[in-house]
């Protein structure tokens, strides 16, 4: 492992590997800082399964404290009808839906979980709109550690019944998910659980999330896509994507960087307003709201910085943000469904959705290669498309549904 500290990202302060939510000088995100020896190839452990093949990249020491339930290496596949729909020629699917509780928040988990585990802690607590908490309960069930999570009274059933399912204590939080970040953060500090609530919190979430760079450079046959499309709340998922290919380009493996493209919910799009607005500050939401896409309706209340990291990110790569609407979204879950054969959930559809609009903006193009992240499996959270089952008594009345069913 070379790994050595944290650092905030702030002010500059370093910190042991240890258990930290944030800077304690200025409340500055805090990341991992590697040192890596000197011309030291990239390498993967072939012994190893998806995320820990890039052992050395993770800040996890010893194999011993690995919690795994095999998270990474997941399919990408390629566009069957959407990519003539949307005019993008070399569209694929990055299946993070694939992951073993059902969305990409496990490669990030692991290596938090993992984390926790070398650090001797005994209790996990994290603030969630659903995949996170599901993901941190399966993982703290594997690794023998308590779990507490804070979900917003809105979330699915599914979500919630997953994370019981795997022994939690789950606690519904008034309000909007920033009113579960909160009580999750305050807890942690005052009882000393660490925290896995997948914003910027946890700064060994991110290093998971990296790994997806990774895969996709090794399934894309050492060649770089032109844009990567990512749903965003706060965005480490996209923030780690981007780190993990400047390690790509800093090692010398690659020439060039992705364009990140993030996208929101309109009804609630703190980043995509300060991209549109080319400010450098991101705003908490501040309008109540409602949205389909749930794992992205994040205010940010309390913790812009996490959007500033975000844009940031964004921008370095030359991308952009887009907003969807609700019947944009709702479009997006059905269409993946009915002409891809992906059951996703809206909130994982929505990196899908925006391919139209990014190609009459000019924001990507006919002869590119793009990638979609599909985030979360539809049996989580899903919205029905297509006709109501009829009822058949006969080989006539079978005809006749038939008949229905395609002419609607």
């Amino acid at each position: 492992m070379y790994a050595e500290e944290l650092e905030c990202t702030k002010c500059g302060r370093t910190y042991l590997l240890g258990n930290y939510c944030k800077c304690s000088s200025c409340g500055g995100i805090l990341q991992v800082v590697y040192r890596w020896p000197k011309g030291r190839p990239f390498t993967e452990d072939e012994g190893m399964q998806g995320i820990w093949r890039y052992m050395d990249r993770l800040p996890v020491k010893e194999k011993a404290n690995m919690v795994s339930l095999g998270e990474g290496s997941t399919p990408l596949i390629s566009s069957v009808r959407l990519s003539r729909e949307t005019g993008v020629e070399s569209l694929f699917f990055k299946m993070e839906s694939a992951n073993p509780s059902g969305s990409f928040k496990d490669r990030g988990i692991a290596v938090s979980v993992s984390k926790a585990r070398e650090l001797g802690a005994d209790t996990l607590i994290v603030a969630s709109t659903g995949n996170a908490s599901a993901s941190t309960a399966a993982y703290a069930a594997r690794a023998g550690m308590r779990c507490v999570v804070c979900v917003p009274e809105t979330t699915s059933v599914a979500k919630v019944s997953q994370a019981m399912a795997h022994g939690a204590t789950v606690v519904l939080a008034e309000g909007d998910f920033s009113n579960a970040y909160a009580l999750a953060l305050e807890a942690s500090e005052h009882f000393g659980w660490v925290n896995t609530s997948t914003t910027y919190l946890n700064p060994y979430n991110l290093e998971g999330n990296k790994t997806v760079a990774y895969e996709l450079l090794s399934q894309l046959r050492g060649s770089v896509p032109d844009a990567v499309v990512v749903p965003v709340g706060a965005g480490p998922l996209l923030a780690g994507i981007a780190r993990g290919f400047e390690e790509l380009k800093g090692q010398g493996r690659i020439h060039r960087l992705p364009r990140l493209v993030g996208v929101q919910a309109r009804a609630c799009s703190p980043i995509f307003r300060a991209f549109e607005e080319k400010s450098e500050a991101v705003e908490s939401w501040k309008t109540s709201f409602t949205t389909l896409a749930k794992g992205v309706g994040d205010p940010l209340t309390g913790y812009e910085d996490d959007g500033v990291m975000t844009l940031r990110s964004i921008l370095a790569s030359g991308g952009s943000v887009e907003a969807l609407e609700e019947e944009e979204i709702r479009s997006a879950a059905v269409s993946l469904a009915e002409k891809e054969g992906i059951y996703a959930e809206p909130t994982a559809s929505i990196a899908a959705g925006a391919l139209s609009g990014l190609k009459k903006k000019g924001r990507i193009c006919t002869d590119e290669t793009v990638v979609c992240l599909v985030t979360g499996h539809g049996l989580k959270d899903f919205i029905q498309g297509g006709s109501r089952p009829r009822t058949v008594s006969s080989l006539e009345d079978l005809e006749r549904a038939v008949e229905g069913s395609r002419r609607g």
